[in-house]
């Protein structure tokens, strides 16, 4: 996997941990960076990750993900048979 400024990321070469939910947040008003910040979470609980980023990174993040979101749905049905 990689991103549009990273080195490729090897999924078997990593020690990953899955999300169970992830927190967003917004800065408040009078703040003046106005960043989107988010905290991935454990299934405990635990937080594992964080990252704050501009509104338009964001936007760009939810559009990957959306995307990624959709071509596993997609993988999981043909493999049920659903769709050819």
């Amino acid at each position: 996997m990689t991103g549009s400024n990273s080195k490729p990321f090897d999924l078997d070469q990593q020690s990953v941990s899955q999300a169970f939910h992830i927190a967003v947040q917004e800065c408040p008003p009078n703040c003046p960076c106005q960043q989107v910040h988010i905290v991935l979470q454990e299934i405990d609980g635990d937080d594992f990750a964080s990252a704050s980023m501009s509104a338009q990174l964001a936007r760009e993040v939810a559009a990957r993900l959306t995307e990624r979101a959709d071509q596993a749905d997609l993988r999981l049905a043909r493999r049920a048979g659903q769709v050819s």
